[in-house]
């Protein structure tokens, strides 16, 4: 924040205000993801079972058509 108030323009400061915003914008969609990723790695006796992607892509399709 010290940047941008001492910048030495209006637009330099509104240029600095627009990335900083693009980059909260960009943390906001990460923080989500690194959660999931914490919460994954925490359930470790998790049990996952293989599914035919196949099948459900021909119920989508069958769904789709009617």
């Amino acid at each position: 924040m010290t940047l941008i108030q001492t910048s030495a323009s209006e637009q330099e400061r509104n240029e600095m205000l627009l990335l900083l915003k693009t980059v909260s914008n960009s943390l906001d969609g990460t923080i989500p993801h690194l959660n999931e990723v914490i919460n994954i790695r925490n359930n470790i006796g998790l049990v996952s079972e293989s599914l035919s992607l196949n099948q459900y892509i021909t119920t989508v399709k069958d769904v789709l058509s009617e």
